[in-house]
């Protein structure tokens, strides 16, 4: 194991509204989320969606400047609400690069992710689509499966929630 990746790396989180992206942090974010879901998942799918603009992205980056992770989440008032259901805030395009994995690194932007929501959306529950290995993952944080299996882009999802009261 090299110092970069060491048990003991030093990860920087840091959430950003799109408009405070950088274009070097911007490539660095869409480079990072195309190498793991495009190529290394082999999805077809548009990561760039039309909704990044209305994002906060979370950044997790090594001391030496290289992004090593990264979320989104979505507002409320971008979900919005549907009949009798609150608008919820949703995570997404949670992502570790692989030399970076296994060392809670993922563990941590979770965590900071709730954080973050719960501070600026304490009202709204949680949402997040999570691929179906990964459900147990999501069910240590306070998610609770919310619907069937599904596929999307070719990998099994489940919709997991968490209450805002979590």
């Amino acid at each position: 194991m090299n110092d970069k990746t060491s048990a003991s790396a030093v990860v920087t989180w840091q959430w950003l509204p799109f408009d405070s992206l950088s274009t070097t942090r911007l490539y660095a974010l869409l480079r990072l989320r195309q190498d793991i879901f495009i190529i290394e998942q082999e999805c077809r799918f548009h990561d760039i969606d039309g909704l990044d603009a209305q994002c906060w992205h979370g950044l997790g980056t090594a001391a030496d400047g290289e992004l090593v992770a990264c979320a989104r989440i979505v507002p409320p008032a971008v979900t919005g609400s549907s009949g009798s259901q609150p608008a919820v805030t949703k995570i997404g395009r949670v992502a570790v690069a692989p030399a970076w994995r296994g060392q809670g690194h993922a563990r941590a932007l979770v965590a900071s992710a709730l954080a973050f929501t719960q501070e600026r959306y304490p009202a709204a529950p949680v949402f997040l689509s999570a691929q179906i290995h990964l459900e147990d993952f999501y069910a240590s944080f306070g998610f609770r499966r919310s619907g069937p299996d599904y596929e999307d882009a070719g990998i099994m999802h489940c919709d997991m929630l968490r209450p805002a009261d979590a």
